[in-house]
């Protein structure tokens, strides 16, 4: 029998815009600090920075912030002008990863193909880490799963598959 599953996987919208805000005040916060920075920094009790090079350092991390900011938002904009949502994949050869942002293509893992899986929790999100092929890795974020039993079933399907132990 020929069974798959499908899941969808996607960021949430909220999560995108509440990250855009946040860095988008932390941008101009920056942008302030450096516009009115007349003193040093000391970074961590181990870097000192004079006044010119702490302004420059509140410069670059705005930019940086910023950056954050427009990749929230080319992230949202693909979530609402795509025409097809993006759906994981699970058949009894491999797992099809879709494309999102900047990766045009699906990704495709053979079962046989992955060396190790690992877990990790970052706050209240848990993240599968798959290594496969030669140093390749994919994650998959329970965050971007539909609910918890979503995520809870492609990693015990996949572990299945590869006959490794769910942790």
């Amino acid at each position: 029998m020929d069974t798959h599953f499908e899941f969808a996987y996607r960021p949430r919208i909220r999560t995108l815009l509440l990250a855009i805000v946040f860095f988008g005040l932390g941008a101009l916060f920056l942008v302030h600090l450096g516009e009115t920075n007349a003193q040093g920094l000391l970074i961590d009790g181990a870097i000192e920075l004079s006044p010119e090079n702490a302004t420059r350092f509140y410069y670059v991390m705005a930019a940086l912030a910023g950056v954050f900011v427009v990749l929230g938002s080319l992230g949202i904009a693909e979530l609402v002008f795509s025409p097809e949502k993006p759906v994981l994949r699970l058949t009894p050869d491999e797992i099809i990863i879709p494309p999102f942002l900047f990766r045009r293509e699906a990704r495709i893992i053979r079962y046989r193909d992955i060396t190790k899986l690992s877990w990790q929790r970052v706050g209240t999100q848990k993240i599968m880490t798959i290594r496969h092929g030669d140093r390749k890795r994919a994650d998959l974020n329970s965050a971007w799963f539909a609910n918890e039993a979503s995520y809870q079933q492609v990693v015990l399907f996949i572990c299945a598959r590869t006959g490794t132990v769910y942790r």
